[in-house]
């Protein structure tokens, strides 16, 4: 048995994640989330936001009747994460991302925060020191954010039609790996074990402390987007400059890190739910199941559009390549076209 086989199966025995349940319409799956919202005592919703096509349960979610909505045409986006979200502070594609072009579809203003490289918050690395990245953090982003507003600023982002993007996790995983000892030996991968329970509690619990500070700051911000993270095993970095061996690690790094993500629901309930020491009405937060759109992306291309799912824009030794078709700018980042895709799947 291989590194990677070995590692596998006994991420498989680690985890034991329950088995999301798909609901497919029209022959197309894997949009959105949907709201989970506070608006009621089974406010633990999962319905999809009109006009998409379909969407994912987490077998564990309770579904309820929603009585509240994010705004369907929101006049502000405030987004917080790393490049897969920046513009203005470093832009990691060939064009325009994503929230650039859902803003501009719904006709938005973009107030945006996120930052190239960033990580979650402080996270622990293999030798127990903490990993803070080197750029404002998203929970520095929203620190800085919330300190800079002006009066006038408040007054504009209503709470009821601004919505707050939310989405990092990728970089702490990367920077968690670089910290690996070399050579990746067995023994190394089984060390890492820990880590993979560990630290994506510790990444979402960064970004649940962000929420939070939103939900209870300046602006009372009350509608909010939250994104798993893609697989991270597909993407270049690790594919082509990677030890095959972490492959396994990276895998299963995301997968409990995504299905801490699907439990946020659980967190909310107990933090601002009825009942609750803090209770907050009309809090909704939908998941954006990036991971599963992905995953049917690498296996299934075509269908999105897709014609070089291997081959990157920027090549080394073969200069720039045009983006249309290709699912990667470099070894990390998407393409200004796949960011397209993305946003037509949160637009819906």
């Amino acid at each position: 048995m291989s590194i990677i086989d070995s590692a596998l199966r006994s991420l498989h025995t680690l985890l034991q994640l329950p088995t999301n349940k798909s609901i497919n319409i029209a022959g197309k799956r894997l949009l959105l989330l949907a709201p989970l919202s506070l608006a009621s005592a089974s406010f633990a919703t999962i319905t999809p936001l009109p006009q998409q096509n379909s969407f994912t349960i987490p077998s564990n979610m309770p579904t309820a009747t929603p009585t509240s909505h994010p705004p369907h045409h929101p006049k502000h986006i405030v987004a917080f994460g790393d490049s897969l979200t920046s513009t203005t502070n470093g832009r990691w594609t060939d064009g325009p991302v994503w929230v650039e072009r859902v803003a501009a579809s719904v006709g938005a203003k973009l107030d945006n925060s996120a930052w190239g490289g960033a990580v979650s918050g402080p996270v622990p690395g293999p030798d127990g020191t903490m990993i803070k990245g080197w750029v404002p953090s998203v929970l520095d982003q929203v620190d800085r954010w919330e300190r800079s507003l002006s009066e006038h600023k408040k007054k504009l982002l209503r709470e009821e039609d601004t919505v707050y993007v939310i989405w990092a996790g990728g970089n702490d995983y990367f920077q968690l790996a670089k910290h690996v000892p070399y050579p990746v030996t067995v023994q190394v991968v089984r060390n890492l074990m820990g880590a993979v329970l560990t630290t994506p509690s510790r990444v979402v619990g960064n970004l649940q402390t962000a929420l939070g500070r939103l939900v209870e700051g300046p602006t009372r911000a009350r509608h909010f987007l939250v994104f798993n993270l893609p697989p991270l095993d597909h993407v270049p970095l690790v594919t082509d400059n990677m030890p095959s061996a972490l492959r396994p690690v990276i895998k299963g790094w995301v997968k409990y890190h995504n299905y801490r993500v699907s439990q946020i629901s659980d967190w909310i309930r107990n933090t601002y739910g009825p009942g609750s020491a803090s209770p907050v009405e009309g809090l909704t937060v939908t998941l954006v199941d990036v991971y599963s759109v992905m995953e049917d992306v690498v296996a299934n291309p075509n269908n999105y559009g897709f014609e070089h799912r291997d081959s990157r824009v920027e090549e080394p030794g073969y200069g720039r390549k045009g983006s249309e078709r290709r699912l990667f700018y470099d070894l990390v980042h998407p393409s200004a076209w796949a960011h397209e895709k993305l946003a037509e799947v949160v637009v819906g």
